[in-house]
């Protein structure tokens, strides 16, 4: 079986998830940890209304 890797020329993925993980860790500081479930609760909400929007 033959698969071929795409690559996007320019992308360096540890680089972009960094600054995602830096971006977040920035947004959580000081919350306690019920807001901190919340957060991400409201987050994973999102998420999936674009994907319905997507179909």
């Amino acid at each position: 079986m033959k698969t071929t890797e795409g690559t996007i020329k320019g992308y360096d993925c540890v680089k972009s998830f960094r600054k995602i993980k830096t971006r977040i860790s920035k947004e959580l500081e000081g919350l306690s940890n019920e807001q901190i479930l919340e957060y991400f609760k409201e987050g994973s909400k999102k998420f999936q209304e674009k994907m319905e929007k997507l179909k």
